[in-house]
């Protein structure tokens, strides 16, 4: 009974303890619930908020204010009517609301699950201004920095954090920093993102979206009034750290009517951007590897502009002391799937420059409508390739783009433009260009290296746009007609070394056609350039080739044939030039067909040819026409007409000619050769030289002295100065007009050594017929010779050198030892003669 009793006993306090135990939770529990539903009244919040107020008013020293309050435990967060105020009685934020929905729970694990961040009616303003140049929010660091600068190091795991959105209205950001040079003032209309992964501790961020909406501000940058140099910092350790890299994803950004103005004073640069969409679609982002690619961006309707001028370039100031060298970055690989720019105007002007009258200027640019579609851009290293399915625009000079179509590659070792298509109102341009190099350092050295591979197809270019981007051409005539058209298609490949021209055509200004094909060699090299090609047409006029030349070029007097035709081969270069049938016609009747080789062509003096004139005909008026006013004396009659051909081989100290003249007035022959001839005593010649009925009278513009001649001579001697000439002259003349009457078969032999000289001629005419014999001195101070002549008759009166009839025969014989004409010295025997004047004889 007892033993009972005493259980009971125990019971009874172990119930007791029991029940104020569970009362003490249930008190605990039940007064933090009292305090969570409080804490949610609008009595408590209220009295929570001026508390707030109250303290901050007096911690901060300046103005606090929060209109509203609002908890919703455990997860809302609302301040209503926030208000502070800088220390210059300026606001530093204020704003209609700031609403934070957060899991409060969660932060008993350390954790930050932040659902939403909404802000509506924000301004900020962050300022740095003289004469202190500190933060304006630097009071609030102050009013709450730790007492003491002993840090102790956090060894804790970090507390994770994570964002799911956020949502910002109609709020303002005001920065004006003097120490720095920015002074900015964003407002925004609307902003919202969702974020997925939020790990700043990583860096890893998984934002899908992004949409920026109603974005107004400017930004101006002056001079920075100081720059603190950055000390290095001596732990190894920290300096030795592996690099985190931030790993961001994103699914796209959608930013819509943007209006931000940009200047900056030190550079002399402003700018302003006014879009109506910019739509950014990423596929990866990987930094660590400097990789980005782009599903596709678009930009429409931008209006916007560039304007620079001189710049104020600052002092370079040092931002370190570390004097390790940095590690080199990798180069950035950036690709884009699909590029959409879709009716965008920009300007760009660079006020150093002045302002272009007419064309297209670069430095003062205006483009309207641009529109630009483009797929698989690709930018990596010294690589940038994409491919251009449309784009067309339009430039303030008046040149217009209808559309561009190419297949872009530029890398450090070329460019490439396949699948060309580009259009405007009066031009087309087709197929494809390739340029390729060892380095731009090489080709810089040595332009030959540069390799091209044009295959330009049935294209053509209006004057009116080579005038846009070449304005000074509008000067040349052959540019004076906007609308007319340059035709042209080609297939070359090569390098400039060594150019093979598979066909190049062109049609163009007036009346030029052009089609040729061959190899060209060491285009750059002006010594050593070569070529071998085939021209199977070149036609041009005057009116052509004058519109290409500057004023003045063309001597005045000179008048060029109306049209002019050319065909042939050349096969070599200055020094070795073949000719295969060239071929030459002009509207003048001058037409010129020839083979052969010219050697040294740029040296005047070692130039050798070997030319084959299958036939050279020309006329009076082509001579006059072409030659210098004043070049051809009065005296002389040029034929009418004039044909040449045969053979010409050698050069200045060694020539060889077979040639034959056919002229109006005439021909002439000359077979044999020269050498030396520029050296008077050293010349060697040998030559037959022929005329028939060659009109020296018409030519000289003596026709009542001198007719037609024929005649051939046989010259072979050495030197052209009498005092050592040795030569000899042997021909004969078939028939000569003289004085009106025609003398037929004279013979002449003839030869000069040693300034002595003997001489035979006779002649056999039906009124002249006589042999002569002479041979004299050409040296010493007076000439001297002896002469035999056997004169078998001479009729005067038929020859028309005298008015009356008058027959002489006779024997006559000189001897003269000197010349002198003041002092005349010699022997002149007139034997056996016999005259008849008249009919009546007389004879000594």
């Amino acid at each position: 009974m007892q033993q009972t009793t005493t259980h009971t006993h125990k019971r009874s306090l172990l119930a007791k303890i029991g029940r104020g135990f569970g009362i003490f939770i249930l008190s605990v529990i039940g007064l933090i619930i009292l305090v969570l539903i409080l804490i949610q009244t609008s009595p408590v919040q209220n009295f929570a908020r001026k508390k707030i107020v109250s303290y901050l008013g007096k911690k901060l020293k300046t103005r606090v204010e929060i209109r509203g309050l609002d908890i919703e435990f455990p997860k809302m967060l609302v301040l209503q009517g926030v208000y502070i105020e800088d220390r210059t009685k300026d606001t530093l934020i204020a704003g209609n609301q700031l609403k934070v929905d957060i899991d409060m729970f969660k932060l008993l694990s350390k954790e930050i699950q932040i659902n939403e961040i909404n802000l509506n009616g924000i301004t900020t303003k962050i300022k740095r201004q003289l004469p202190d140049t500190t933060f304006n929010f630097q009071f609030i660091v102050d009013a709450f920095a730790s007492p003491t600068d002993t840090v102790k190091k956090d060894t804790s795991a970090p507390m994770k954090m994570a964002i799911d959105k956020i949502i910002v209205d109609k709020t303002r950001m005001v920065y004006l920093d003097v120490v720095t040079g920015n002074d900015v003032d964003i407002y925004l209309n609307h902003f919202d993102t969702r974020i997925n992964t939020f790990d700043p501790t990583n860096l890893r961020y998984d934002v899908p979206s992004i949409v920026l909406n109603g974005v107004r501000g400017r930004v101006n940058q002056t001079q920075p009034m100081a720059v603190t140099a950055v000390k290095t910092d001596p732990n190894p350790a920290v300096k030795n750290e592996t690099p985190k890299f931030l790993n961001f994803t994103n699914k796209e950004v959608l930013l819509s009517d943007l209006d931000i103005s940009y200047s900056n004073a030190v550079s002399a640069m402003s700018t302003h951007l006014a879009l109506k969409n910019f739509n950014i679609h990423p596929e990866s982002f990987d930094l660590k590897n400097s990789v980005v690619a782009l599903k596709d961006v678009e930009l429409n309707n931008l209006n916007g502009f560039i304007r620079m001028g001189k710049a104020n370039t600052p002092p370079v100031v040092q931002l370190t002391t570390d004097k390790a060298t940095p590690a080199q970055p990798l180069p950035w690989r950036f690709t884009i799937a699909a590029i959409r720019f879709n009716d965008n105007n920009f300007a760009f002007d660079d006020d150093t420059k002045p302002k272009a009258r007419r064309g297209m200027d670069f430095a003062h640019l205006a483009l309207q409508d641009l529109t630009l579609h483009a797929d698989n851009f690709l930018f990596h290293n010294d690589t940038i390739a994409t491919n251009i399915v449309e784009g067309h625009m339009k430039e303030k000079s008046g040149f217009q783009l209808d559309k561009f179509q190419t297949d872009v590659v530029y890398t450090d070792k070329g460019a490439s433009l396949q699948n060309i298509l580009i259009q405007t109102p009066g031009s087309e341009i087709k197929r494809s260009a390739i340029i390729r190099y060892p380095s731009l350092a090489a080709i810089q050295k040595q332009m030959g290296l540069l390799e091209l591979d044009l295959n330009i197809e049935n294209s053509y270019l209006q004057v009116k746009d080579i005038l846009a981007f070449v304005p000074t051409l509008s000067s040349q005539p052959a540019f004076r007609n906007p609308a007319s058209k340059i035709y042209f298609n080609t297939r070359m490949r090569g390098s400039l070394n060594r150019l093979n021209i598979q066909n190049f055509q062109f049609r163009g200004l007036s009346n030029t056609s052009i089609d040729i094909a061959g190899l060209i060699s060491n285009s750059m090299d002006t010594k050593n350039a070569a070529a071998d090609l085939n021209i199977r047409k070149f036609t041009t006029s005057r009116t052509d080739i004058v519109s290409l030349m500057p004023p003045g070029t063309l001597p005045k007097g000179i008048s060029l044939p109306d049209v002019i035709n050319l065909n042939g081969r050349l096969r070599g270069g200055m020094r070795h030039l073949e000719i295969n049938n060239l071929q030459f016609r002009d509207t003048r009747n001058t037409n010129i067909d020839l083979s052969g080789f010219i050697n040294n062509a740029a040296d005047p003096k070692n130039v050798y040819a070997d030319l084959n004139i299958h036939r050279f005909s020309t006329s009076r008026n082509e001579i006059f026409a072409l030659a210098p006013a004043g070049s051809i004396p009065k005296n002389i009659t040029i034929p009418q007409t004039m044909a040449l051909s045969g053979r010409i081989k050698g050069g200045m100290k060694s020539v060889t000619t077979d040639l034959t003249l056919n002229t109006s007035l005439g021909s002439a022959k000359v077979k044999g050769s020269v050498s030396s001839a520029t050296d008077k005593n050293n010349a060697k010649y040998n030559a037959v030289i022929s005329t028939t009925a060659l009109n020296l009278g018409a030519i000289m513009q003596q026709p009542q002295n001198v007719g037609a001649i024929s005649a051939s001579f046989a010259v072979n001697g050495r030197g052209f100065n009498p005092d050592n000439a040795n030569a000899k002259i042997k021909g004969n003349i078939i028939s000569a007009e003289v004085k009106k009457y025609t003398y037929h078969n004279l013979a002449l032999n003839a030869s000069l050594a040693d300034q002595k000289f003997t001489a035979n001629a006779g002649i056999q005419d039906p009124n002249i017929h006589f042999a002569l014999q002479a041979e004299g001195n050409m040296g010493g101070k007076m000439p001297g010779f002896v002469v035999n002549a056997d004169i078998d008759s001479i009729k005067t009166l038929p020859l028309h050198l005298t008015p009356n009839a008058i027959i002489y025969r006779g024997k006559i014989t000189a001897n003269v030892p000197e010349l002198n004409l003041d002092a005349l010295n010699g022997q002149i025997f007139i034997l056996n003669s016999l005259l008849v004047m008249n009919g009546a004889k007389d004879s000594p």
